[in-house]
């Protein structure tokens, strides 16, 4: 039994490499930052968005916080989306376009951060990019170029649904990252079916 877990869990990182570094990049960053004997504080600092540093010249800043989180509950739920949706979208882009997606749609909801809210406001999390995943998918199904089981379709529109309840009435969501993640992954969608 040991040893077909191991095998599926073998093939399933050859499968889905992006989805997994994503994932490993996430828990070993919320490890690292959560252990009292790591400078964590001056390691999050110099990763987290902070508008402020980022229009002093700290450009790494539009692309590190896509990679932490604030808290346990925000880890869980980012990474949860990626590991529900990852394979998915991964196995329909395949790896190079679904690393393409992932990080123009991070980059962009933070950019639009920079760009659109004040010096002062700070952020982190990969919303943004999951933002983007759930367009360019979004684009997918509307254009109907790709079959989605009935099971799948049930689970992206949970997490599309939770998502937009938590965009809408949560006052601490940072609605511009996922907003401007979002369209960038409906762009992106549309030149990927464009070029097919």
């Amino acid at each position: 039994m040991y040893s077909r877990y191991n095998r599926s869990f073998s093939i399933f990182i050859k499968s889905y490499p992006i989805t997994c570094s994503i994932v490993l990049v996430h828990l070993c960053l919320y490890i690292i930052l959560s252990m009292p004997f790591i400078p964590h504080q001056s390691l999050y600092k110099n990763l987290v968005g902070v508008n402020l540093y980022i229009s002093e010249g700290d450009v790494w800043r539009l692309l590190t916080p896509m990679f932490i989180h604030l808290n346990f509950a925000h880890f869980f739920y980012n990474t949860l989306s990626i590991v529900i949706m990852g394979p998915l979208i991964e196995s329909i882009l395949g790896k190079w376009k679904f690393a393409l997606l992932y990080l123009l749609s991070g980059l962009a909801g933070n950019s639009a951060t920079f760009i659109f809210l004040p010096l002062t406001y700070t952020h982190a999390g990969s919303s943004g990019a999951i933002f983007g995943l759930l367009g360019c998918f979004i684009l997918f199904v509307l254009k109907k170029k790709f079959y989605v089981s009935k099971q799948n379709q049930v689970i992206l529109l949970l997490i599309l649904g939770i998502s937009a309840f938590m965009t809408i009435f949560k006052t601490d969501i940072n609605v511009t990252a996922h907003t401007a993640g979002l369209f960038t992954g409906l762009l992106c969608g549309w030149l990927f079916l464009k070029n097919k």
